[in-house]
């Protein structure tokens, strides 16, 4: 009985060494595993913190973004408005070239009959100097032939 006593204790302290052992080596993987977790929950707050850092990114651009549409939409409304202004401006531009072109050209036109006219007006001067000329010539021939004739009697 003695010797079945001893061969249970042994037993016995087999098995409490190997269940120490499996406690021992238990203890480690859970050791482990909770490093690993932490190791694990750093990075996922990390990946956190890294994605609210994005997300505060991607709405500061949303907002620029918004806020570069709405000065484009307005430098593209004042453009179409220029764009229209000028335009006006350039078919104003254009009526009045075409007026001033036939302003022009009538002006042409009534300076070339002027010019006519005043050639006609001074041949007709001239005729009328010439013919008032020959007039006078006339009139003095015939006041000195009256003249000569009145002399004689005179003396």
């Amino acid at each position: 009985m003695k010797r079945q006593e001893e061969r249970h204790r042994k037993k016995i302290d087999t098995l409490n060494r190997d269940w120490l052992q499996q406690c021992t080596t238990l203890q480690r993987h859970l050791d482990s595993s909770e490093r690993e977790i932490s190791r694990l929950n750093s990075l996922l707050n990390q990946r956190r913190e890294h994605d609210d850092e994005l997300n505060i990114k991607y709405k500061k651009l949303q907002t620029d973004l918004k806020n570069k549409e709405a000065i484009f939409q307005r430098k593209e409304y004042m453009l179409t408005n220029r764009i229209m202004e000028l335009t006006q401006d350039v078919e104003d531009k254009a009526r009045a070239l075409e007026l001033w072109a036939r302003t022009q050209s009538e002006f042409e036109t009534v300076k070339r009959v002027l010019s006519q006219k005043n050639s006609e007006l001074n041949e007709r001067e001239a005729m009328v100097l010439r013919r008032q000329t020959h007039l006078d010539e006339q009139s003095i021939e015939r006041k000195e032939e009256s003249i000569q004739q009145k002399e004689p009697e005179l003396q």
